[in-house]
């Protein structure tokens, strides 16, 4: 295994697949909740990257583009869309949409790289 194998980001959002507000990476568990023509779904997703609009989320289901979706997070309850589903290694990288900005969650582990010194 190459050396460098542990320190590159295997599960970033791919360029396109999410919005550019402002976009933080994170490590948080968080509740996601779905209904499509299989039924009710429930799942916990790994949320990698944060956004005040939006999200992205490591999923071990496929969700379809334009799913309407709930996120349990901390104690918040917040609605958001399904934009773009992407097929990865591990998973399934799901960018959503937020409805409304979800009013006090705040994702542990929260990094903003616009802060980091080269």
């Amino acid at each position: 295994m190459p050396k460098d194998t542990f320190a590159t980001p295997r599960h970033r959002c791919r360029p396109g697949s999410i919005r550019s507000s402002e976009n933080r990476l994170c490590s948080d568990l968080i509740k996601v909740r779905w209904v499509d023509d299989g039924g009710a779904h429930e799942e916990i997703a790994v949320l990698e990257a944060y956004s005040l609009s939006g999200a992205t989320l490591l999923m071990g289901m496929a969700v379809a583009d334009d799913t309407l979706i709930t996120l349990y997070g901390g104690d918040e309850e917040f609605q958001a869309t399904a934009r773009k589903c992407v097929d990865s290694s591990n998973g399934y990288l799901v960018g959503v949409s937020f409805w409304d900005q979800p009013p006090g969650y705040v994702p542990e582990h929260l990094l903003d790289v616009s802060r980091l010194v080269h």
